[in-house]
């Protein structure tokens, strides 16, 4: 009976205390990006895999996290799996060269601790100092690998002279490296076409995956004719946040827009909320304090403009969160939405102060049975279809293939 191989999962999601403790001293955020890869890792292990993980913490480059130090932590798991927060050095230049020796020497220390085992590693994102460590085990030991691609490099943030060019080198160098992968994930259809030469290599669409919360209440709408639109995530104009802040202008006194998260924009929301009682800022708040707050809003929202080709490549992860939260989830149009999708989401018809107004609006004047059925159509297709387990299954045949 042939049994699973050995998974070594090279990512960003280490250990929550030590993440927390990180993450404090960090000017942005990544706990999206976290669930994500922790429930691959929790879908993986559920079919049977045994998942090792080596993680480096996402942090900004000093000073934009404080730390010049990320230090070294490992933890054993009861079901036996091994999870490593790798040790490097947060400063200009040192910081991919650090990342990268440590990425290598652990893998192979990873690599001789089973050597009669079949073993893959799996690379979440596309972060070169482990596309480099792979792709070097492949050539020495043979050993097979697959991404899962959440983000393509070059539309990550904005660069400008040196830092422009060396992104471009970056991005040549990872679509190089690509070649070398036995299979990978995207969000969408159309993160998969972006590099012709990856077109060939096996891959399956993952544009999320949801974890099943306890037992819910049954869904019971706000009947009042008050009304709170919630929104969290990183607070910039591509996110379409200033937009949803000016709305407040076009909707009635008895509405609220609640707005959580840190970004460019912070000082602009923090300044709209004093001058407009109907824009209430929460300041960044944790995973769980947002879940919190969100079930005591009326409608969950996804403002995201549309005219960047990146909105394409990603898939906004806040939708299938919201959706977990049982409430109506109002989103712009993102072509990486499948259309499965199109029974139980409400769309903003125009992504601009007014747009997201009326559309706000037309969702309290529906008939709230029509609302709460869509709503719950909505919770019955995540949870059926969008489980660890499930999404899960779809990359293990793409790891069983090879």
């Amino acid at each position: 009976m042939k049994t699973n191989p050995k998974l070594l999962l090279m990512g960003f999601s280490c250990e929550e205390k030590y993440f927390l403790h990180y993450t404090s001293a960090d000017k942005t955020q990544h706990h999206a990006a976290r669930k994500l890869e922790e429930r691959y890792i929790k879908g993986l292990s559920e079919l049977g895999y045994s998942v090792d993980a080596h993680s480096l913490f996402p942090a900004t480059t000093f000073p934009g996290n404080r730390n010049v130090l990320i230090g070294y932590r490992a933890e054993l798991r009861l079901d036996g799996s091994r999870r490593v927060s790798l040790p490097y050095i947060n400063f200009p230049m040192l910081k991919m060269v650090t990342r990268f020796v440590v990425a290598l020497f652990s893998a192979i220390k990873w690599l001789s601790t089973y050597p009669q085992d079949d073993k893959k590693i799996i690379l979440y994102s596309l972060h070169t100092p482990f596309l480099l460590t792979a792709v070097l085990l492949k050539w020495i030991f043979g050993v097979h690998f697959y991404i899962i691609v959440t983000d393509f490099p070059e539309y990550m943030g904005k660069s400008k002279g040196v830092r422009r060019f060396l992104k471009a080198i970056d991005s040549w160098l990872i679509e190089w490296l690509g070649t070398q992968s036995s299979g990978f994930s995207y969000v969408s259809e159309y993160a998969a076409k972006f590099y012709k030469k990856w077109q060939s290599i096996p891959a399956v669409i993952i544009e999320g995956i949801v974890d099943r919360p306890g037992d819910l209440p049954p869904l019971s709408l706000n009947q009042k004719k008050s009304c709170a639109v919630f929104y969290s995530g990183g607070l910039s104009y591509d996110y379409g946040v200033k937009d949803l802040v000016d709305a407040a202008e076009f909707l009635p006194e008895n509405y609220e827009i609640w707005i959580c998260g840190t970004g460019e924009l912070e000082e602009y929301v923090l300044h709209k909320s004093k001058i407009d009682a109907r824009v209430k800022y929460l300041g960044l708040l944790q995973p769980s304090e947002v879940a919190v707050k969100a079930k005591q809003a009326d409608i969950l929202i996804n403002p995201r403009r549309l005219e960047k080709k990146f909105v394409a490549l990603s898939f906004p992860s806040k939708i299938l969160e919201y959706l977990s939260y049982q409430m109506p989830v109002l989103t712009s149009r993102v072509p990486s939405i499948p259309d499965e999708y199109d029974s139980f989401l409400f769309y903003i018809n125009e992504v601009s102060p007014r747009g997201i107004a009326e559309s706000v609006m037309a969702i309290r004047a529906m008939d709230q049975k029509q609302v709460q059925d869509r709503v719950n159509n909505g919770i019955n297709f995540i949870f059926k279809k969008k489980s660890a387990v499930v999404q899960c299954e779809k990359f293990a045949h793409i790891i069983a293939g090879v």
